[in-house]
């Protein structure tokens, strides 16, 4: 197979660019489905602001050992961020925010099923789910999907902010407030989905397959109220996972989210079918990928990344 033609500079730089004001658009128009639009935009600047907090390379320095046993997400959440103050959030609220977001981006190596129970836990008690949702199992569901919104845009926002600054160009600017005000996410609120009317069987929490809560694609109930009240080009997406192969696993939760964040992931790294095509070629490193990644690219990205986060590759 001959290798495939790379595309220009230019034409690369545009399609990012393209890509980080559909996200821009997304967090104006696109309602969540536990977060309201204020939380959702300072989810996504304190993912733009995480990577300059020195107290976290002070405090908790990628290299240092802990103790085993040590409750990461309480450790991160010690720590006196040397942070802007997120508008239009209250102070718990703020703390949940940034003790998720930060570990997400200063210490991803150290996430664990005890950071992630602690993150529901936390989100759970600081008002993140609004309190007029007592059902247990609604609220409970509404909390995973509250986790999975903060990763999925926490993911997007601190992708694109690390591309533009990798590449030594402006990084283009998250919403105003008064633009999210203004928008359509925040005059129709979060859908606060069924989730327990939607799957026909609680969410799983199997550690053989994940630490996360996930559900199979037989689970859902197509047919329900609430199941249909969510996109069309998200259900779209939905209906990739759930297999044995793929189970739905923790980021299905925010359905409105997954599927742009899926979108990135085509733009800023590669399409699935085309990282699929690295097996079916036996990982011949002459052989592209995609139009913007060789073989080689992937393979020295993932060993910096795990360098740099103390995992082996």
């Amino acid at each position: 197979m001959a290798p495939r033609k790379s595309i220009s500079v230019s034409d690369r730089i545009g399609a990012l660019e393209e890509c980080a004001i559909k996200f821009k658009d997304h967090l104006i128009d696109t309602s969540g489905v536990a977060l309201t639009a204020i939380l959702r935009l300072a989810v996504a600047q304190c993912a733009r602001d995480a990577v300059y907090c020195k107290e976290c390379a002070k405090e908790l320095p990628r290299d240092a050992c802990l103790r085993p046993g040590t409750k990461i997400y309480g450790k991160v959440a010690a720590i006196h961020h040397s942070v802007p103050r997120l508008e239009g959030v209250s102070d718990q609220a703020e703390q949940v925010i940034v003790t998720i977001v930060h570990t997400m981006v200063n210490h991803q190596g150290r996430m664990d099923k005890d950071w992630y129970d602690d993150s529901l836990e936390a989100i759970s008690k600081v008002g993140l789910v609004p309190e007029s949702v007592q059902q247990q199992e609604k609220r409970h569901c509404l909390v995973i999907s509250a986790f999975a919104e903060i990763m999925c845009i926490a993911t997007m926002s601190h992708g694109i902010n690390m591309a533009f600054l990798t590449m030594g160009r402006p990084v283009p600017r998250l919403p105003s407030q008064d633009e999210i005000l203004g928008g359509t996410a925040h005059g129709q609120g979060p859908l606060l989905l069924d989730w327990s009317t939607i799957l026909k069987k609680a969410p799983t929490q199997d550690l053989s397959v994940a630490f996360a809560y996930h559900f199979k694609q037989g689970d859902i109930d197509k047919k329900s109220k609430d199941y249909l009240r969510i996109s069309e080009k998200a259900r779209r997406d939905m209906k990739v996972y759930g297999d044995p192969l793929h189970p739905s696993i923790c980021l299905v939760f925010a359905a409105e989210d997954i599927w742009m964040l899926h979108h990135m992931e085509s733009i800023y790294y590669i399409p699935e079918k085309d990282m699929m095509a690295l097996f079916r070629t036996r990982l011949d490193p002459t052989v592209r990928c995609a139009n913007e990644f060789s073989r080689f690219d992937v393979e020295f990205v993932a060993h910096e990344v795990a360098a740099n986060n103390n995992c082996g590759y």
